[in-house]
C-alpha cells in the first residue's frame, strides 16, 4: 500500500493515492473490515487510473511517435 500511494502520488492520481494511504493506515491498525472495504474498490479505481494515464499519454498529436515522455508500460494500450 505504501509503494502504491507513492507511485499514485508521483503520477498525479489523488484518488488512488488516498485509497492506498487508507489501506496502509487500516493495515497498520489491523482493521480487517476497513482493509476489505478499501480493497473491494481497488480494481475499478486502478482501471480508472490506467485510463486516465492512457488519455494523458495520448494527449495531442505528437510530432514524433513515442515522444510523449510516458514510460512504454503506460502508453495507450500497453500493459506491463
Amino acid at each position: 500500500a505504501h509503494r502504491l500511494a507513492g507511485v499514485a502520488g508521483s503520477y498525479g492520481l489523488p484518488a488512488l493515492r488516498a485509497v492506498a494511504k487508507g489501506l496502509e493506515k487500516a493495515a497498520r491498525a489491523e482493521d480487517g473490515p476497513a482493509v476489505e472495504a478499501l480493497l473491494s474498490g481497488l480494481p475499478a479505481l486502478t482501471e480508472d487510473s490506467i485510463r486516465a494515464l492512457d488519455a494523458w499519454c495520448a494527449g495531442p498529436s505528437e510530432a514524433v511517435a513515442g515522444s510523449s515522455g510516458c514510460p512504454t508500460n503506460i502508453q495507450a494500450g500497453a500493459r506491463a
